[in-house]
């Protein structure tokens, strides 16, 4: 016969209810008694059943869909001065959000700066909030002032320098290595990347980092090879282009194929093209195309899994899901 949790409590003296919060680690449980019910369970060779725990899962989420509220903090001023990428990323949260039960809800960064963590908090408790997904941040490196120990959090990226907090990004270094491959079977030898450290500070630097490897496998200077192009205009792209003779270029911003051209260059007559943020379907150039709603739907996904846990404030151990990006051609997209 299973044992069961009535099982195991009897054996460790404590009732059913004490040893479900001991071993799920929801509710509270005296550190006494905790032991005592994994010692019992231990002995008695206790495994929950993964079809009750569903179950409850379930239960749980159906009183979620009666009162659920998140909330996505926005830094930027206005719908209009939001970037595209972010706006797919908002809509694919209140998708998900919508579908687990949830209402999503804007908060503009700016309406925050000058409230206290307690009158947060309380504004939040008020309007039924129980998770808050912190969206993109204008600038990388940002700090936050908010009530992280009363609701639980989700961010997209590393614009937010602390806290860490559990976050949803894309691939970088898949998705850079997968350009890569494609450059070489297309006959590329010398490749260029071009990047904005802005960009590369909400990737960590993780595509960065793997074309700097190629570089350096292939016996090309990093330096040369990888400019940052901050505030660049079409002399500079002249200058280096003359300077490295690149046969492609990778952009980590689509745009940069607009720059390239507009400084005298053919594509793909002069120079091929990759770019790290292919749009649609309907653009010409190659490249990587992220699924900017999927991702915000996947902070939406991190914050509800703490919410059904029962878990608030900053993780002991913040996790990172993150997600692949697709190769399109326009000659197979």
């Amino acid at each position: 016969m299973q044992t069961t949790l009535a099982d195991v409590a009897r054996e460790a003296g404590v009732s059913k209810m004490t040893a479900s919060r001991a071993l799920s680690g929801k509710g509270y449980a005296s550190a006494n008694a905790k032991a005592k019910v994994e010692a019992a369970a231990d002995r008695l060779g206790y495994r929950p059943n993964p079809m009750v725990r569903s179950l409850m899962s379930g239960v749980r989420q159906r009183r979620v869909e009666q009162r659920g509220q998140l909330l996505w903090i926005d830094s930027y001023p206005s719908e209009d001065r939001t970037p595209w990428a972010l706006l797919e990323m908002l809509e694919g949260a209140k998708i998900r959000a919508d579908h687990l039960g949830y209402l999503l809800t804007l908060e503009r960064l700016d309406g925050l700066v000058d409230c206290s963590q307690r009158a947060l908090s309380r504004r939040w408790v008020n309007r039924g909030v129980s998770g808050v997904i912190v969206g993109p941040l204008l600038k990388s490196g940002t700090r936050l002032d908010l009530p992280w120990s009363d609701f639980a959090f989700s961010t997209l990226g590393r614009s937010l320098a602390e806290p860490l907090l559990h976050s949803a990004m894309f691939h970088y270094p898949h998705a850079m290595r997968r350009l890569l491959v494609e450059a070489a079977a297309g006959g590329a030898q010398r490749i260029g990347y071009a990047h904005l450290p802005e960009l590369d500070a909400r990737a960590e630097e993780s595509a960065l980092m793997v074309m700097e490897h190629y570089c350096l496998r292939a016996g090309i200077d990093p330096a040369l090879a990888c400019p940052s192009y901050d505030n660049w205009e079409r002399e500079n792209w002249r200058q280096w282009v003359k300077r490295f003779q690149p046969d492609l270029v990778i952009g980590d911003n689509v745009n940069i194929c607009d720059w390239l051209r507009d400084a005298g260059f053919q594509i793909p007559e002069d120079l091929q093209f990759f770019t790290l943020s292919r749009r649609d379907r309907s653009d010409e150039i190659m490249g990587i195309r992220f699924p900017y709603r999927d991702l915000g739907s996947a902070a939406v996904d991190l914050v509800a899994a703490q919410v059904e846990r029962n878990e608030r404030g900053i993780p002991k151990r913040p996790k990172t899901l993150m997600l692949e990006g697709d190769w399109v051609s326009p000659h197979f997209g």
